[in-house]
């Protein structure tokens, strides 16, 4: 008979109806003739009973697992119980629960049986039990990130929607390129700030989510910031600020020449050109800005107010005998030929941003003679109005004090002339 053996009474006592005795295969001869003479010789014994599984619980790289002891013991002595899993892992032990180790994290699904170890053989194994491991978090998703300062920036992600069955510890941004992080422990969705940034370098981030399971696949990446303090060299001139125009909704980096080669002023009479059939210099500016040498057939464009670039390529290409503008386009500064004379709004920002001290030492708007020039901060910013013939652009000059109160004069900066660039901000 399957799963029986015969085995043997060591000591035996005698009644008038049983035979008791220990069954560790010590038996006499007289014992033996006794348990038959009383129909109890040989003893039969047999594997118990199917044990009866309970829950799995799933732990880091393993699982827990309950049961029940078997109904039937057939006469044996349980000596321990095994675990077995759909891919071969085992573990042993004395009681429940047992729990199996080794086992795979990332979502993968196991099933187990438990089988009960006795003196006679093992009884045949329980039902199954299944359990799905646990697994890394889901992907967060990448959200706005932002300039702080010249070495710093921010960097916005939302939670993924699945954490893999084990707590989100925290979220590591990461820099492109550098690979400088920034860490936020947290389960939620948050913002990450990332220091040590080199100014003036465009960088872009992508997040990931950690649990205890480990790291979730990267995030796509950001979109690209170049972390700046106002003043920080950059891309041939100085850093003023990022500028929404009005115009078109975009932001632009807005950039500063340097003095020395993007600043115009009545000292230099290198850059000559022809007004009304005379010959003048940069420092003869307020002859070509005279309403009377701007035709009254030239209309105001909204974009004339706004939009620095599109206004100076319109009056270098008009035929007419603008300063400011052929500076401008005849100019390359650290490389870049892009520079133009900011628009009315532009230089407005700019001149808030910079605020006269906010560039290095030196590099300031300060007019070199201080005359109804707002570089000075003697004078107030006005724009032309459209009854006015002329650029309608940048800076309208005219003194608050003294003989000259309330003049416009046709001009863009006085005796002084400041080079601008922008860069779109992706």
């Amino acid at each position: 008979m399957s799963n029986r053996r015969m085995i043997s009474v060591a000591a035996v006592s005698t009644s008038s109806t049983a035979y008791t005795g220990r069954a560790d295969g010590l038996f006499s001869t007289n014992d033996q003739a006794k348990l038959k003479q009383a129909g109890a010789w040989p003893i039969a014994i047999a594997a118990p009973s199917a044990p009866t599984i309970g829950t799995a619980t799933v732990g880091n790289s393993q699982v827990t697992i309950l049961f029940t002891a078997p109904n039937t013991l057939n006469g044996s002595t349980i000596t321990g119980y095994t675990v077995t899993s759909s891919s071969g892992q085992t573990a042993t032990g004395s009681s429940s629960p047992i729990i199996v180790t080794g086992l795979n994290n990332g979502g993968f699904t196991y099933t187990f049986t438990v089988v009960a170890n006795s003196n006679c053989s093992n009884s045949i194994a329980s039902l199954t039990v299944s359990a799905t491991m646990l697994d890394v978090p889901g992907t967060p998703t990448i959200g706005a990130v932002s300039v702080v300062s010249g070495t710093s920036a921010t960097v916005e992600y939302t939670a993924p929607s699945s954490n893999g069955g084990s707590a989100i510890t925290s979220y590591t941004a990461t820099s492109l390129p550098g690979n400088i992080t920034g860490t936020l422990s947290q389960s939620s969705s948050g913002t990450i700030t990332v220091n040590g940034l080199t100014p003036g370098t465009r960088y872009t981030f992508r997040v990931i989510a950690t649990s205890a399971i480990g790291n979730s696949t990267v995030s796509s990446n950001s979109s690209g910031i170049v972390p700046l303090s106002i003043g920080d060299a950059y891309q041939g001139g100085y850093f003023a600020g990022i500028y929404t125009n009005p115009y078109d909704s975009q932001k632009y980096r807005m950039i500063v020449s340097p003095k020395a080669s993007g600043w115009v002023n009545g000292a230099r009479g290198d850059l000559q050109t022809t007004v009304n059939g005379t010959v003048v210099n940069a420092g003869s500016w307020a002859l070509e800005w005279q309403s009377s040498n701007i035709p009254s057939s030239i209309a105001y464009q909204s974009w004339h107010l706004y939009v620095g670039d599109m206004n100076t390529n319109f009056w270098y290409n008009s035929g007419y005998t603008i300063l400011p503008a052929r500076f401008a386009k005849q100019s390359n500064i650290g490389g870049y030929n892009d520079w133009f004379v900011a628009s009315y709004y532009e230089l407005l920002f700019v001149r808030s941003q910079v605020a006269w001290w906010g560039l290095p030492s030196g590099e300031n708007f300060t007019s070199s003679s201080g005359v109804a020039s707002n570089d000075s901060g003697s004078g107030t910013s006005q724009m032309w109005t459209s009854s006015k013939n002329g650029p309608y652009t940048v800076l309208m000059e005219f003194n608050t004090t003294g003989p000259d109160y309330g003049q416009m004069a046709y001009w863009w900066n006085s005796a002084d002339t400041r080079l601008f660039r922008r860069e779109l901000v992706s």
